[in-house]
């Protein structure tokens, strides 16, 4: 902190300066009840900021009042039935509109890393089906990250949830619009996470995505790779890396 001392005042510029100082105050707001220079005024700002506080706070402990999403999104599961085509195998369970609907959800369902080995979790968009042919998704692709299988009990969950939190938060900021969704896939020699987006040859887009993720992750360089939906234009190396 920084202290200024007052100048001292020369004698033979009193004069002067007293009345320069008889000018400004008579320039200066009266300080009367209706002026905001009185200070009741400022105790009814703090008061009015004390009430409005007080109704955030009931708002908040209000068991009725509910926080909506930026976005709808849907809950799907998948279980690898042979006896059924893919299609079958997914389950729908359920959309949530609300913060508080979102968690009541995620608590109730089984932990990823206690899925058994041939099963997934996808968390879409309301309306946007976890299926590359749908028109929301056929021209985009999907930043993936493998994970080892000796990494699922003590990492998959957490990057799992952070993700979830990532998406239902709006993380992406105003590349939002171009993620569609998150897929896990539980497998007996490892496990992966895809986050589904759109336009993939929009390469300034999907990097901003593909770094946002990455941050997301907490992971290190290179431990994301892109890859196009179309099987016809997937080639033997990876569209970009993060």
């Amino acid at each position: 902190m920084t202290t200024e001392v007052a100048p001292s005042v020369d004698p033979q510029h009193s004069t002067t300066h007293h009345t320069h100082s008889k000018a400004m105050s008579n320039n200066l707001p009266s300080m009367t009840s209706s002026s905001s220079w009185h200070p009741s005024s400022k105790s009814a700002e703090r008061e009015t900021s004390a009430k409005k506080t007080d109704e955030e706070n009931l708002v908040l402990a209000d068991p009725n009042i509910k926080f909506p999403l930026e976005n709808s999104w849907s809950f799907h599961f998948y279980k690898n039935e042979k006896t059924k085509s893919w299609k079958e195998n997914v389950k729908f369970i359920t959309t949530v509109d609300f913060v508080e609907d979102f968690w009541g959800v995620y608590n109730h369902l089984q932990l990823v890393s206690r899925l058994a080995p041939g099963c997934d979790y996808m968390f879409f968009k309301k309306d946007i089906p976890p299926m590359w042919e749908d028109s929301n998704n056929c021209d985009g692709g999907r930043w993936i990250f493998n994970l080892e299988k000796k990494f699922r009990t003590s990492s998959l969950d957490v990057y799992w949830l952070n993700t979830l939190l990532a998406l239902v938060g709006d993380q992406f900021m105003d590349e939002s619009p171009f993620v569609n969704g998150i897929w896990v896939n539980v497998r007996s020699k490892g496990d992966k996470l895809s986050l589904w987006t759109k336009n993939a040859k929009n390469a300034e887009v999907q990097l901003k995505i593909g770094r946002r993720f990455k941050e997301i992750l907490g992971l290190k360089e290179n431990m994301l790779i892109f890859e196009e939906h179309d099987e016809n234009n997937k080639k033997d190396m990876p569209l970009y890396r993060c």
